[in-house]
Formats: structure tokens, C-alpha cells, sequence
């Protein structure tokens, strides 16, 4: 029908430049109309925003090229894409061997950075640190450059809370089946590195009022960084007034080697025949230490001619 009335339109325009107007007009509004075949389907997902701390070298330091037994410092920028408030450890590497100067082994800073509490119009809290510690390269090698390395260490605690639909016996009001994720999960799914990316429920009930419910977690690193020890702490699943969640894992859990890992876990609850919970609340919790790495280089280190 759609493709009829648009093919008539067409046949129009010779009649004069105004249906040429008329026509753009009409196929840019319909843009606003995803039930139309073919055309767009409604307002997109903006830029994503990063996750967790980002790095940045502030720009001239360090220079371009670093002249041997000339000082030099080396500033990074913090950035905290977080809700929540952070605080860790920033530490710096020149990949140079200390005899020759440069950035000496073990050199950090402390930072604190505010969340911005789920709301990107905020925006985000960032910081700058100088380095201590930063000594004249000497006695250098001809051709020698610097590969300037930080990194960023944060300890996170996360939790989100599914509110699931179950239904009772002889009760039609929930899916048999369910899928959540994203802001459904709540905030930290959609601003930690390391997040609940999907949860799957599926559930039966007896006449006598008994409710199984089978469940399957989805944990990613959806982050640029990395798990430190590839392992997330203090596991807990949880799901209010129904029983023990028994889970195919304990309350560490590995994620060597991969980027994400989904726990089977069931519970057994009871529900009025004929009832349904509308949001029974799901709760997972869990601690992580999380790094992230910026690199900057190869920066030259220009040799001084002695006579």
C-alpha cells in the first residue's frame, strides 16, 4: 500500500518541482514511522560511552623527543566514566632500565575521582597527575626510544538487581521464558567494565503451589581492560524470599582467557495457584580489581654530541 501511494507521487512530479519538496518531505518524516517496511526504525543509541577509568598522556608531556641529561616530566589525564566514585592507583613505565635514568621502577599516584551517578549530563570527574621520581636519561645508547606505559588499578563492587515475572500455577501472566539486560539490570550493568550483560529465566509451577525456576547469568568484561588475577570475588546470588540460589559456581569466578561466562543456577520458591510475582527481585553482587592500560610511544631520546 505504502509502495502504491509513493509510486503515484511519483508519477506527479513532472507537474512541477513542488511534489520534488512534497516527496522529501514526506520520505524524511517517515523516518518517525518504524511500522513502515524498508524505512527507518525510530531514534538510535547514542555514541556508547567508555567504561571505567580512561587514560590520556596530556599532550608535550612527555615531548616529542626527549634530549639526553635534559629533565622531563610526564603528566596523565583520569577520567572516571563511572556512576560511582573511585579511587586506585596510577602507576607509570618507560620500558628503560633504571641505570639509564628516566622513570624509576615502582613509580605511582594515588586518585580519587567522583561518579556522576548514572547521569552522563553531568558529565565525568577527571584529574591530572605529575610524576615523581623522573631522572635525566644518560649515558644513553644511539637510537634509543621510551615506550611510556600507564596504568590504571581500581577495586569495584558491583550489584544489579533482574526483577523477574513468575508465574503460579494456572497463571498466564508472565512468560514462560525471560530475557533481561541492560539498564533492566540496573546502573552498574551499564556503567561498570565488568558487568551482568544478560540474565535468562524459565520457571514451572505445580497445582500444590511449587515454583522451580532455572536461571542462566551472562558475566562480560565489556571493558578496554583487564581482571586482575582474571577473577571476580565475593560472588553472591540472591533472590529475596525464595530459597538458596544454587549456582554451578562458587564465590570466586575465573575468567581466564575469556571475555565473559555464563553461571547455571536454579531456585525453588512457592506461589499461590492462579498468582504471579511481577518483580521478584534478583539480586547479584560481586567485587573486581580492574586495570587499564595506556601506551604512549616510541618517543625518541636524542644523544648528546660530546667533543
Amino acid at each position: 500500500m505504502y509502495i502504491n501511494y509513493t509510486a503515484k507521487i511519483l508519477s506527479k512530479m513532472k507537474k512541477g518541482p513542488i511534489f520534488l519538496v512534497v516527496i522529501l518531505v514526506f520520505l524524511t518524516s517517515c523516518s518517525y514511522f518504524p511500522g513502515i517496511p524498508g524505512i527507518g526504525k525510530g531514534p538510535t543509541q547514542e555514541r556508547q560511552v567508555p567504561r571505567g577509568i580512561g587514560i590520556n598522556f596530556v599532550e608535550g608531556f612527555p615531548p616529542d623527543k626527549i634530549f639526553e641529561e635534559s629533565p622531563f616530566g610526564v603528566v596523565v589525564k583520569l577520567i572516571n566514566y563511572g556512576a560511582d566514585a573511585v579511587n586506585g592507583k596510577i602507576e607509570l613505565s618507560d620500558g628503560i632500565s633504571d641505570s639509564f635514568g628516566g622513570v624509576t621502577e615502582g613509580a605511582s599516584e594515588s586518585f580519587d575521582l567522583e561518579g556522576n551517578e548514572g547521569n552522563p549530563n553531568a558529565g565525568f570527574d577527571e584529574t591530572e597527575k605529575s610524576f615523581e621520581g623522573i631522572n635525566p636519561y644518560a649515558n644513553i645508547e644511539e637510537g634509543m626510544s621510551a615506550y611510556f606505559q600507564a596504568i590504571a588499578t581500581v577495586e569495584y563492587k558491583y550489584k544489579s538487581v533482574a526483577k523477574l515475572c513468575i508465574n503460579g500455577y494456572n497463571s498466564k501472566k508472565c512468560p514462560q521464558k525471560e530475557s533481561i539486560a541492560g539498564n533492566f539490570l540496573g546502573m552498574d550493568a551499564i556503567t561498570s567494565p565488568v558487568a551482568v550483560a544478560r540474565v535468562e529465566s524459565f520457571s514451572s509451577a505445580t497445582k500444590e503451589g511449587a515454583v522451580s525456576i532455572g536461571l542462566k547469568i551472562n558475566i562480560a568484561n565489556v571493558g578496554d581492560g583487564m581482571i586482575i588475577d582474571d577473577e571476580i570475588k565475593s560472588l553472591l546470588i540472591t533472590m529475596g524470599d525464595f530459597g538458596d540460589v544454587k549456582c554451578d559456581a562458587d564465590s570466586k569466578l575465573r575468567l581466564k582467557n575469556i571475555k565473559e561466562k555464563t553461571i547455571t543456577c536454579s531456585v525453588a520458591g512457592s506461589i499461590e495457584e492462579g498468582k504471579f510475582l511481577s518483580s521478584a527481585p534478583l539480586v547479584i553482587s560481586y567485587n573486581y580489581n580492574y586495570k587499564t592500560i595506556q601506551d604512549y610511544g616510541p618517543v625518541e631520546i636524542v644523544k648528546l654530541k660530546k667533543n
